[in-house]
């Protein structure tokens, strides 16, 4: 965003997470809508990415793979493990899910099954378009696949980090605020997050709390 606007980023920090927090404590469905739109917006992204690297001409490091890296590798472990742990937060939301019994499993199945093809595809059209040489120095790798495959700046693809970045708080902070809620019902010292707003339906205290943590 700062790249964007040119606004002082410390602004900009506040702004995003008090907006975040405030959708968070206003309802449980508006907030996962809007990380459901989100997420179409970076999925819709990482579909460009996969289309511009399978149209780029194929590279030398493709056709002969040089010898595993295993320190790469081990940090694309870590990463995944990262990435991947977020499935757990799926679970926090169960109280606020109609038949949680099935939904929930089938939720759990189907982002593991969606995520897990959508990392095999760009890793694939990744390295199938841009030189490992190439992608071991920049900080921008995906905006290099787009211009091996379609030219121009790429420069959309900053604005769709956006997005995701955004997802990734207005989640944590939707399913961290469940876990404090629910501490409180088993902690008596933590007993004063146990509460629930009678009008939306979210535990207010415990989302600013995180919401202000996050920030």
């Amino acid at each position: 965003l700062n790249a964007f606007w040119g606004t002082d980023a410390t602004w900009l920090i506040l702004a995003v997470g008090l907006i975040l927090t405030a959708v968070a404590v206003y309802g449980a469905l508006e907030s996962l809508a809007l990380v459901a739109i989100f997420t179409l917006i970076e999925l819709a992204g990482l579909g460009l990415v996969i289309w511009a690297g399978f149209s780029a001409p194929v590279v030398a490091d493709w056709q002969a793979p040089p010898p595993p890296h295993w320190e790469g590798i081990g940090l694309a472990a870590v990463l995944a493990f990262f990435a991947f742990i977020g499935f757990e937060d799926i679970v926090n939301m169960a109280e606020e899910v109609e038949r949680p019994q099935s939904t929930l499993p089938k939720a759990i199945l189907m982002a593991l099954a969606i995520t897990t093809l959508t990392y095999i595809m760009v890793a694939v059209a990744t390295v199938r378009a841009v030189p490992a040489g190439v992608l071991a120095v920049s900080e921008t790798p995906l905006v290099l696949v787009w211009q091996a495959g379609r030219g121009g700046t790429g420069n959309f693809l900053s604005a769709i980090a956006v997005f995701a970045a955004l997802n990734g708080v207005l989640a944590q902070i939707v399913m961290a605020s469940r876990v404090l809620y629910g501490l409180g019902r088993r902690s008596p010292a933590l007993a004063v997050f146990h509460h629930a707003s009678a009008a939306r339906g979210t535990p207010v205290l415990a989302t600013c709390l995180i919401g202000g943590a996050v920030i």
